[in-house]
């Protein structure tokens, strides 16, 4: 697991202002061993977590990471056509969202977690691991790619 850490440890992990509460790193494994086994996979997926500053966000990194899928971060307030425009160029398997998805091709698997239902040939490089968007200053979607190591 990306947090090597005692599973029974009650002490304080973060603090969730939205809900103006503590996790406590059990509960954090907890929420993350729940959301990686609703990210089943037989290969690397490329997820998609629109991200605000809230416990899902947090969580669904966590979990993509520690699945071995890819994690792109995006800002869940993008206009729904940007996101549309994203989703559509990169096609991720999953998408985490506190919003509705603005595009079609993906089915619920819970209120804030969608998965595609068409299949996608497009194999993701075995070290990808996070997808962090640029400005865009040039009007075209780029990310910053980093690896596992990297990130370690």
């Amino acid at each position: 697991m990306i947090l090597s850490l005692d599973l029974h440890s009650s002490a304080n992990a973060l603090y969730e202002s939205s809900a103006q509460r503590w996790w406590s790193y059990r509960e954090l494994i907890d929420s993350i061993l729940e959301t990686q086994a609703l990210l089943p996979n037989p290969s690397k997926a490329l997820v998609f977590d629109f991200c605000r500053n809230d416990i899902r966000s947090i969580v669904t990194y966590l979990a993509a990471l520690d699945s071995g899928h890819a994690a792109a971060l995006l800002d869940d307030g993008l206009p729904a056509e940007s996101k549309a425009g994203l989703i559509d160029l990169y096609q991720p398997e999953f998408i985490s969202t506190a919003q509705p998805v603005p595009t079609s091709g993906y089915e619920p698997v819970t209120d804030s977690l969608w998965r595609r239902t068409a299949s996608c040939n497009q194999p993701l490089h075995p070290d990808l691991s996070l997808l962090l968007s640029t400005s865009g200053s040039t009007g075209s979607p780029r990310f910053v790619r980093l690896s596992r190591q990297n990130l370690e």
